[in-house]
Order: structure tokens, then C-alpha cells, then sequence
């Protein structure tokens, strides 16, 4: 039974005919019980009892009446709850699921039921998909509120689990914590899928993208509406935490606007006649929306030779900007990336907000408590203990003003920590796209490892930022406040303690120690090393013995205060470094054991294998090739002019002469020539491959014998799976002559037999082509024909 049905069987029936001040004068006379009132305390879980009277009457009189007299909605009452509005939007959510799982086909599972319908309808790609990365973050950004109420504990559905037994509690609460994030997830699932199919299905995904996203614009505006800016502290809180999730919703809601624009464009040009021209495929068989790719562009910086004219002499401005933030051709942030961090990003300006509020809020209460003429003062009087009050009055004071640049420097540190982890991501992605993974642990861990630390990235990468702002300000906190009250003040005002004492006894004997240092350093620059330092080796052996000697014992004593330096440094970039995921707080050997840097690691390793450009290039071109000859028109072309394919560097077919009646049998030894020099210096300059050709040329067994020989002197084992993506992207660097010998090795005399094998092709081969009357020059090195 609710409150307002005990107060309904309270009242007699008479009592809706009453006023108001009838009702107020009949509740003062009948002398509510003490149980009555403490149900009605249980019921609105409050502890102050004005408050519980309060809410008592506007009880009573709803039950009345029928209705709250007294409702005023504002920034503490809100009318629309976000709890309420996520679960409003599950229902809606989970149809617009089912429209999409029903548009497109399944692909492999069970082909044959159902037309291939219904399939996963997933909401973003995060792996190999780079296009409008900008929209995907808005849509993550959205979300920024309700993961904060998950990080705050401030659950969607949260029940009663106290009465259960205490060994349940904590599985349950488990559970619980699991379907919150289900919930959020699925309340915010539909914009992100909208995002993914705008391409597939431009008019359904736009339009009921718009009517989705419009409904939760709706819900912000109207919270912006009862808690304006000018509603004091709150309002001016609640309008900043909420500005940058207008401006997100505002961009979704213009993409959308602009997709279903397009689309009565395209429909009103189809209506007057007009077709869209499809540019047709380079000679490469490369689509145009491929060469707008960055992997294009990579491929195609990384096959241009080197400039011989001397650089242009560049501004100012440029210099400074290449050596701050150097361009690299080909490079492009990651959508997932780019979703991550600005998801970290607003959620530690929103915690920063609400963390400013709560503790600026208690710190002015405390100042308002221990103020002078306040009730704790006459309290204090009254005991005779001014001196303690006083001393609490300088505490607060100290807190106060040590909070507010403690907490402003720990966010700034946080947000020139996010971009300098973009530029890390940046320099660690070429250096792997180079095979450059000397920032990697050593030790290896498995792909199904890999893969779920890749799961985890996003996640850690928000609460590792969250954590390390908050844990970073209170350790920035106690240090100002320590050297505030303990160090700075006494010593102003001429007091004494022990921290200044040790300060005043100590200060020489720490300068002396550093005096020390830097002079062995000297010293052994100075006599000890060959040249003055230039050379390491040692000079003046009998004098450095006797140092060593001398120095063992004192070396002794400072290293004891070394040790306090070490722990000290380990603590301070601890914590300075515990918010960043590419960075390892643990010493070298132990990297796998930091669970973010394990995330991250895997999440790289992941990435690079299926975005890396050269492999992703090779693959398209082979892909092309194939959808190419099973079309018609690759049917009725029986061969393609080499000139054609030599252009951009396009592979040369071995045919036949019955395959190209018009080519001569002179132009078809010519081609298979050069594909045996392709093929020659491919496995020159890529080993590995050796390994998996089925028909290896008798000249090229010794190398095939020497690439074994080092294989087992290394002790290298390596998976099948690594071995494959290694010969492809091996395979694809050749193909595109992405590896050249430079022109010291060609010049070079061979001094071992593998070198003396590989002059012997390159030399027999030159002598093939050196008959040839035709230019051979159109084809660059580094092409394998299809056969092999």
C-alpha cells in the first residue's frame, strides 16, 4: 500500500469538499502518529524532518485534490529524468534493430533459409573503415552522460539486493552492472547504425536517423530550457557539461539533414533525365573511390624516387610546424582512434565539471561553517579553544586555495597527455607499417589474446583517463597542501618543525652530494676517457683503480639516499603516467602485465594487420583483377598492350601466343624475360619469399639453404598465420616496387657466395635484355608475373 492510499484511508470522505486551510487545520488537530510519519520518511527516504513535512503535505494534498499544487520543475526537479528517457527509448531502439537486420542478407550462415534474412545488424566498424570518423565521434560523444553515471555508480536499473545473502550480493550486483551497460548501449545503438548504412540504404538510414536523433535533441533542449544559464552555479554547470552534447547532436542531426538532401536531389535529377557518369577504372583496374584513399596515396609516396634537385628553401612558419608536427603521406587517424579519444576527451571535461562543483561546493560550506561569528566560533569561545578553531579556520583556508590550480593543472596535464598520445599513435603506426616493432613487448602473446586486449582498448583508454585526472589532482592536492601548510607558512611566520629542521640541517649536505656527482662526471671526462670523452676507453688505468676504491664506500652511503630518489621518481611518474594506456608503467620484461599498455599493443597489432597500406593496395588490385576476368569484358580481351600496363607500374600477364594473336613470339620472349628479372630481384631483396614459391630456379637453392641456416641459428618460431601475412606483405612490396637496392650494393663487389649467385642472375639477365632491340625501360623492377 503506497503513501497516498494509507493517507486516503486517513482522511474522511468528506475531506474533498474542503479547502485548503480547512484541510491544514483538521491535519494540526488530529495529531499525526509518530509511525505514520516514519513510514512516510521511509517512503521519501529523507532524514531532515522540515523536509519530511514538506513532502507530507504536498502528499496530502495530491491525494485530495488529485493533483501537485505545488510542482515546480527547475534544475533539482527536473521533469524529464535520463533514466527515464533510456528506457523510454529501448522499445523504439530495439525495432529500429529489426528493420535493419531484415535489409540486408547474412552472409555465410545458413544461405539457404529465410532469403538470408534476418543478419547482425552492427552500428559502427571500427577496424578497417576511415570515413566520416568525425560523425561516429559525435555519435560516441553523445553518450558521455550516461557513462558517467556508470562510472559515478549511478545506475538505470538498480534494485533492492540487500536482503540477499552476502555471498549472492556481490554476483548480483555483477549482473546488474551488465544490464545497465545493455541498456545504454541499446538506447544509443540506433544513431551509430544509422551512421553505418548511410551508404547502403541512403533514405531509410537518413530518415529515421533524423526522427531518432531529433527525439533525444528534444529531451537535451528541454533540459537546457528548465535549468538555464542564469539559474546560479547549477545552471552554469549543468549549460557547460551539456554544451559540447548540443553541438554533437546539432552535427548529426545536419548530416542526416544533408543525406536526405542528396537523396531528393538525386531523385529530382533522375526525374529530368539526367544519369550519373561513373568514371571508369584507371589501367590498373583500381576503382576512382580507391585512388582517393590514404592507401593510395601511401603506396604511391612510397614509389616515387627520391628528388635529386636541392629543396626549396622553406619559411619560417613551415620549419617550425614540420618539426613540431611532421606530415607524412598516407597517414590517416583511425576512426576508432578518433571515436576514443574524443569520447575520453569529453568525459574528462565533464568529470572535471561535476568534480569542480561537488568539492567547490563542500569547501565553501566548510569556509561558511568556520567563519568568524558562526555558530562552531561562539562554540569555540565558549570552550576556551580559539587557538584550534583558528587552526581549522587556516586548514580550510589552505585547502581552498590549493584546490582550485591543483585541479586546473591536473586537466591540463590530462588533455596535453591526449594529444600527445596521438602523436605517439601516429609515430608507433609508420614504425610498424616499416615492420619497426622495437616499441612492442618482446614476449609474444597469442592472437586470441591479441584480439581481446583490442576489445578492451576503448574501454581502458576512458577509464585510465578518468582515473589518472582524479588520482593525479589528489596527489597534486596533498603535495600543495603539505608544502603550504607544513613548509611555506612556518617558515614565513618563522616557526619550526621537523620537515623545516631536517630542510635546514640537510639543504649542504644534499648540494654537496649533487656537487659530487656531476664532478666524478667531469672528472671522468677530463682523465679517465681517450680524447676528452670522444673515445670510450680508458685512459690512466692506475688512477681509475684507485677512484674505484676509494669511491666504493662513500658511493655506499649516497646510495642510500639514491634508493629514496628512485622510489620517489617510480611514484612520480607512476602516477603521471597511469591515465595513458602507450605508455608502460612496469619495467621492461613485465609490459604484458600493464593490462592498458597490453590494450594497446593489442589494438595496434590488430589495426595494422588489416589497415596496412601496401597489403590493402596489393589485395585491391588483385581483387579487381579477378571480378575483372569474370566479367565479359575481361572474356573478350584476349590480351591488354604491355605499354598499358607498364604506365603504372600494372602487372605483365605470361601469356601465350595463342592467348595474344597480336603479339609476336620475339614480344612474348621479351615479357617472360622480364618476368624472370622481376621475379629475380623480388626474391633478392625479399628472402622469406624463397620459402614459399613451389618452383625455385637451381641458381636461387643457395639461398633458399642460407635462409634456413639463419632461420634455425635464430631460433625463431613463428606461426603459420604470421609467416602467410609476412609473404604477402612481402609479395605485395615486390609487386609494387616498394623495395629497391641502392646503388652502393649494384656497384658493390660480391664477397660471399649468395652475393656471387645473385650477381650471376642479375648478370645473365642483363644480357638477355641487352639483346632486346625495344626500349625496356617502361616497367619498374620490382614486378612478378602472374605465374609466379
Amino acid at each position: 500500500m503506497t503513501v497516498s492510499d494509507k493517507i486516503s484511508e486517513w482522511l474522511p470522505g468528506e475531506a474533498e469538499h474542503w479547502s485548503p486551510d480547512e484541510l491544514r487545520e483538521y491535519v494540526l488537530e488530529s495529531n499525526v502518529s509518530t509511525s505514520f510519519l516514519g513510514q512516510l520518511l521511509d517512503y521519501f527516504n529523507y532524514e531532515d524532518d522540515d523536509l519530511e513535512i514538506d513532502d507530507f503535505w504536498m502528499t496530502l494534498q495530491d491525494t485530495v485534490y488529485g493533483q501537485d499544487t505545488n510542482t515546480t520543475y527547475g534544475c533539482d526537479n527536473p521533469k524529464f529524468n535520463l533514466i527515464d528517457w533510456v528506457e523510454w527509448s529501448l522499445l523504439p531502439s530495439f525495432f529500429i534493430i529489426g528493420i535493419f537486420a531484415f535489409t540486408s542478407p547474412r552472409k555465410r550462415l545458413w544461405p539457404n533459409c529465410c532469403s538470408q534474412r534476418p543478419s547482425i545488424a552492427f552500428p559502427v566498424n571500427l577496424i578497417d573503415e576511415f570515413e566520416e570518423s568525425w560523425m561516429f565521434a559525435c555519435g560516441f560523444a553523445i553518450m558521455t552522460t550516461s557513462i558517467l553515471d556508470l562510472f559515478t555508480g549511478n545506475f538505470y536499473y538498480d534494485p533492492d539486493i540487500s536482503h540477499l545473502p552476502s555471498m549472492l550480493q556481490g554476483t548480483i550486483w555483477g549482473l546488474i552492472v551488465v544490464l545497465n551497460v545493455l541498456q545504454v548501449s541499446f538506447a544509443y545503438y540506433p544513431i551509430l547504425l544509422c551512421l553505418t548504412n548511410i551508404k547502403k540504404h541512403p533514405a531509410k538510414a537518413n530518415g529515421i536517423g533524423l526522427a531518432y536523433t531529433a527525439i533525444w535533441t528534444y529531451y537535451y533542449v528541454y533540459r537546457m530550457y528548465e535549468c538555464p544559464l542564469d539559474e546560479g552555479l547549477i545552471g552554469a554547470v549543468n549549460t557547460a557539461m551539456l554544451a559540447p552534447i548540443y553541438l554533437c547532436y546539432l552535427i548529426l542531426n545536419g548530416r542526416f539533414i544533408l543525406g536526405i538532401y542528396h537523396i531528393a536531389k538525386g531523385y529530382l535529377d533522375k526525374l529530368d533525365g539526367q544519369q550519373v557518369v561513373k568514371k571508369p577504372k584507371n589501367k590498373l583496374g583500381m576503382s576512382d573511390a580507391f585512388r582517393k584513399t590514404h592507401y593510395y596515396e601511401r603506396v604511391k609516396f612510397l614509389l616515387q624516387k627520391p628528388s635529386e634537385e636541392p629543396p626549396e628553401e622553406k619559411s619560417l612558419s613551415v620549419r617550425l610546424r614540420e618539426k613540431v608536427y611532421p606530415l607524412h603521406t598516407g597517414f590517416k587517424y583511425s576512426r576508432r582512434m578518433v571515436c576514443t579519444s574524443v569520447l575520453a576527451g569529453l568525459a574528462l571535461y565533464e568529470l572535471g565539471l561535476f568534480y569542480l562543483l561537488a568539492v567547490g561546493q563542500s569547501l565553501v560550506s566548510l569556509k561558511d561553517i568556520f567563519r568568524d561569528g558562526g555558530y562552531l566560533d561562539e562554540i569555540f569561545e565558549l570552550a576556551n579553544a580559539t587557538e584550534q578553531f583558528e587552526d581549522f579556520q587556516f586548514t580550510v583556508k589552505v585547502l581552498d586555495d590549493t584546490f582550485w590550480p591543483t585541479t586546473y593543472i591536473a586537466m591540463t596535464i590530462m588533455a596535453v597527455f591526449g594529444i600527445h598520445m596521438h602523436w605517439c599513435y601516429r609515430i608507433h603506426t609508420l614504425q610498424m607499417w616499416r615492420g619497426d616493432r622495437s616499441f612492442c613487448p618482446a614476449e609474444k602473446f597469442a592472437f586470441s589474446t591479441k584480439v581481446v586486449a583490442s576489445l578492451r582498448f576503448s574501454g581502458y583508454h576512458v577509464g585510465f583517463s578518468l582515473w589518472g585526472a582524479l588520482l593525479l589532482q589528489i596527489v597534486m592536492w596533498f603535495l600543495a597542501f603539505f608544502c603550504v601548510a607544513v613548509i611555506i607558512n612556518p617558515w614565513i611566520n618563522g616557526e619550526s618543525n621537523v620537515i623545516i629542521e631536517l630542510i635546514e640541517n640537510y639543504w649542504l649536505a644534499t648540494l654537496l652530494s649533487l656537487v659530487f656527482y656531476y664532478g666524478q662526471v667531469l672528472y671522468a671526462r677530463l682523465v679517465f676517457l681517450i680524447g676528452k670523452g670522444d673515445v670510450l676507453g680508458l685512459d690512466n688505468r692506475r688512477n681509475f683503480h684507485v677512484t674505484v676504491y676509494v669511491t666504493l664506500f662513500l658511493n655506499a652511503i649516497l646510495g642510500l639516499a639514491s634508493c629514496l630518489m628512485r622510489i620517489l621518481k617510480a611514484v612520480m611518474f607512476g602516477m603521471l603516467f597511469i591515465g595513458r594506456v602507450d605508455r608502460c608503467t612496469l619495467m621492461r620484461g613485465f609490459e604484458l602485465w600493464d593490462p592498458g599498455f597490453k590494450a594497446y599493443i593489442g589494438f595496434m597489432e590488430l589495426e595494422v594487420a588489416h589497415t596496412h597500406p601496401v597489403m590493402v593496395t596489393f589485395v585491391h588490385i588483385l581483387w579487381e583483377a579477378i571480378k575483372q576476368r569474370k566479367s565479359k569484358e575481361a572474356l573478350n580481351q584476349s590480351c591488354t598492350d604491355l605499354d598499358d600496363f607498364t604506365a603504372d607500374g600494372c602487372l605483365v600477364l605470361n601469356k601465350t601466343l595463342k592467348e595474344c594473336p597480336d603479339k609476336t613470339e620475339e614480344q612474348l620472349r621479351k615479357i617472360r624475360a622480364r618476368n624472370r628479372w622481376f621475379v629475380a630481384i623480388t626474391l633478392m631483396n625479399n628472402r622469406q619469399l624463397s620459402e614459399k614459391r613451389q618452383t625455385v630456379l637451381p641458381e636461387l637453392e643457395a639461398i633458399r639453404a642460407e635462409s634456413r641456416l639463419e632461420k634455425a641459428q635464430e631460433k625463431l618460431v613463428k606461426d603459420d598465420v604470421e609467416n602467410l601475412q609476412g609473404a604477402l606483405v612481402g609479395a605485395a612490396a615486390g609487386l609494387i616496387a616498394f623495395v629497391f637496392r641502392s646503388d652502393k650494393n649494384k656497384n658493390s663487389t660480391p664477397t660471399t657466395d649468395v652475393e656471387a649467385v645473385e650477381a650471376k642472375i642479375i648478370d645473365s639477365v642483363k644480357d638477355d635484355e641487352d639483346n632486346e632491340k625495344e626500349n625496356d625501360d617502361d616497367i619498374m623492377p620490382g614486378q612478378v608475373s602472374e605465374s609466379s
